[in-house]
């Protein structure tokens, strides 16, 4: 019953890194920020909007980034925190 859905997400996997992989060798790095810009842009600010939701305190947001160095290779990010008293709290 698990082995039809898990062998399909292994296969797109596979297909999205090959995909990718082509993009970066063909136009280089920043080519998957603008092709995917969009989509990191949705990505990003559905974690923002969840976040928001949840009652999570948003430290910092980046919705698209071009990496600077080789320690942090994200495209966006949200940063957040959350406290367990506070939602124990009914706030």
């Amino acid at each position: 019953m698990l082995l039809v859905p898990a062998l399909f997400v292994l296969a797109l996997r596979q297909l999205s890194h090959e995909a990718n992989q082509k993009l970066v060798n063909t136009f280089g790095f920043n080519s998957q920020i603008i092709v995917g810009g969009l989509g990191i842009i949705v990505h990003e600010l559905s974690h923002l909007i969840m976040a928001i939701i949840f009652g999570h305190h948003i430290n910092a947001v980046s919705l698209l980034r071009i990496p600077s160095n080789t320690n942090d290779m994200s495209l966006g990010y949200v940063k957040h925190t959350w406290s367990y008293i506070y939602l124990s709290k009914g706030g």
